[in-house]
């Protein structure tokens, strides 16, 4: 019996002992090495999965389960980020499905990100040291280059509504590979009373290129200063 509890103390005690020091763990997580499976994938028939190989070594663990955890992120030329992601029953492995709904382009390596159990964690940039790519190759994307304003005019400069509503029309001449969205609150120009109000001319697709706006004697009178012109 004596030595019955003398063995339970002693692995109560080791019990203890190993605890304490997985709680005491306050170091960050250690890249030892990493890899990327492609550096160029098309997606214009079918998505395709980019797998990333990381080594990494931590007294207590590594934690490659939590979505905000352990990752590898990604940016693209339209300053989007995206995630390769990775789970405990598959450690050391991350990834990510890109679809042709995601941007097309160069999307550059932005960093490495490694969490221990603990929440002990490490930000890694110089990936290019480790031996990987500054960036990847996207194709079958969608194209992020915004808008190009061509010309733009205006039909009246003053109006009158005293008697009856009036409209000002507003011709815009833009550009996009993709096409320019001219629905309401997409493709727009604001204009800004003297009380500090916004109004909005805006368009449609049934008739791109025009935007319009109807003013009355309920709106503030007075000059109107042209705000901006917003283009999707």
């Amino acid at each position: 019996m004596k030595n019955l509890s003398c063995h339970l103390w002693v692995c109560l005690l080791a019990v203890f002992i190993s605890s304490w020091a997985n709680a005491d763990d306050t170091d960050a997580p250690t890249l030892n090495a990493i890899s990327i499976d492609k550096v160029t994938v098309d997606v214009s028939e079918e998505p395709q999965t980019i797998t990333v190989t990381v080594d990494a070594s931590d007294e207590s663990g590594i934690n490659w389960g939590d979505i905000y955890s352990t990752y590898l992120a990604f940016k693209d030329s339209g300053e989007t980020y995206y995630y390769a992601r990775g789970s405990n029953d598959n450690p050391g492995k991350l990834q990510i499905t890109i679809d042709n709904e995601d941007v097309g382009g160069e999307w550059s390596l932005s960093a490495l990100y490694l969490e221990d159990v603990h929440g002990n964690s490490a930000r890694i940039r110089n990936l290019s040291d480790y031996g990987m790519p500054d960036s990847i190759e996207i194709i079958g994307g969608k194209e992020a280059d915004p808008p190009i304003l061509n010309a733009i005019s205006i039909d009246k400069v003053t109006v009158d509504v005293s008697e009856e509503p009036q409209t000002i029309t507003v011709t815009v001449d833009a550009s996009d590979e993709s096409g320019i969205n001219w629905e309401p609150y997409k493709t727009y120009l604001s204009f800004r009373d003297s009380g500090g109000g916004f109004h909005y001319a805006q368009a449609s697709n049934d008739n791109p290129g025009v935007l319009q706006i109807t003013i009355d004697n309920e709106d503030v009178g007075g000059e109107w200063s042209l705000s901006a012109l917003y283009l999707e």
